[in-house]
């Protein structure tokens, strides 16, 4: 069964005839405001860290790996034109189909070794880009400030976001923002959301997970799950996976599957959450090791239930490339390698270029390209965000 019929019989019928209950806003954080410590500008793996916390001392395997081809990298780097908003470090990246759209992040990131225990400085602004025409354009500004800790998804042309307990559509065809309802309880911050089909998924702090019908404006709950888990949650072609640890250590970490009609639960033996379906599979590219040799991520067949290890393991730990960390289909890239779940071959990305920013930079595949944006002149002793723009072709 394809995953838009599973998802329309098992989230939009079955969902629609469960009684909800009205949610909140999380009004009482909002009210109060919150004092962020601006956290220091991480470099691009920053993405990545969110899903291994926890994981204690690392280590890489350095093993042969017969798979990692072309050392000197593969692909090549582009300069784009910059982008006509301020430079910021981290904005929130999206994908259309036809443009890469890059809105709000940190128009003040902190130094390294400096103690800026001061509010964040989020941007409203925003920029799409073409890829095709090579042609960025403003979009409309945001109604809040977006700090790069919101988390999105893609919805079509849609992008769909949360942050301070509010929920945010913009639609990039007709340069719009809306406010969204709130969903039935306030939502976890897992480190990430997700979408299929029109459906937006999340979850919420009491460990279920709502479901946002984005055509209707309606929100729904999943029957809860035997094992209250509060993890990162995505949609496959055998039903909604919730994954993350049983533990507060960070281990002990377990899939739940919902097939539509019932609960069922797989062990994994890794440390991070599954983030990625590549249409076949679920995969947490993260090669690292624990002290106890435990490996951080790994890949979850679906209709099996079988859990394996990223194959071939990884020589060195830099990787030779830049890493940057973005996903689309079958094609992963981050830790300085492209990882192609096809095969389970893993390429060295071309080194990153001279001119470009270490630090704090946003990237998104755009039809067989990533699009690299924003980060931080850390030469420079001001510490000055970038609106640099970088396209990468495998």
């Amino acid at each position: 069964m394809t995953l838009e019929d599973r998802l329309a019989r098992s989230l939009h019928e079955g969902l629609a005839r469960l009684d909800v209950p009205p949610g909140d806003l999380d009004g009482a954080r909002r009210a109060g405001g919150r004092l962020r410590r601006r956290r220091r500008v991480v470099a691009a793996v920053a993405a990545a860290a969110v899903a291994v916390a926890g994981l204690g001392v690392l280590a890489w395997d350095r093993e042969a790996d017969d798979r990692v081809t072309d050392p000197a990298g593969s692909g090549s780097w582009q300069r784009m034109d910059d982008a006509p908003v301020p430079g910021r470090a981290m904005p929130l990246a999206g994908w259309t189909g036809e443009e890469a759209l890059f809105v709000g992040g940190d128009l003040e990131p902190c130094p390294p070794a400096a103690d800026c225990v001061v509010p964040s400085v989020p941007a409203r602004d925003g920029a799409a880009y073409d890829p095709d025409a090579q042609e960025w354009r403003v979009i409309a500004e945001a109604p809040v400030p977006m700090g790069y800790w919101f988390r999105t998804t893609m919805v079509d042309d849609t992008m769909v976001i949360v942050g301070d307990g509010r929920w945010w559509a913009y639609d990039a065809g007709d340069d719009a923002w809306t406010r969204l309802p709130a969903p039935p309880a306030p939502t976890e911050d897992t480190g990430s959301i997700s979408s299929a089909d029109g459906r937006v998924l999340a979850m919420s702090r009491r460990g279920r997970v709502q479901v946002l019908d984005l055509a209707a404006r309606t929100w729904s709950e999943l029957p809860p799950a035997p094992r209250r888990l509060v993890g990162a949650v995505v949609a496959t072609d055998d039903g909604v996976v919730v994954s993350g640890p049983t533990r507060g250590d960070g281990t002990g970490v377990v899939a739940q599957i919902w097939d539509g009609s019932s609960w069922s639960e797989v062990p994994v033996p890794q440390r991070s959450s599954f983030r990625h379906w590549t249409g076949e599979r679920l995969v947490e590219l993260d090669p690292q090791r624990g002290a106890d040799g435990e490996r951080a991520g790994g890949i979850l067949d679906t209709a099996t239930r079988e859990w394996s290890p990223l194959p071939d393991r990884l020589t060195d730990s830099a990787g030779g490339g830049w890493s940057v960390n973005a996903a689309e289909g079958p094609l992963i890239l981050g830790w300085g390698y492209l990882y192609d779940d096809r095969d389970g071959s893993w390429t060295r990305q071309a080194p990153r270029p001279e001119a470009a920013q270490t630090e704090g930079v946003s990237a998104v595949w755009a039809d067989g390209r990533v699009i690299v944006f924003g980060g931080v002149d850390s030469s420079a002793q001001s510490y000055e965000p970038v609106s640099q723009a970088w396209v990468w072709q495998p």
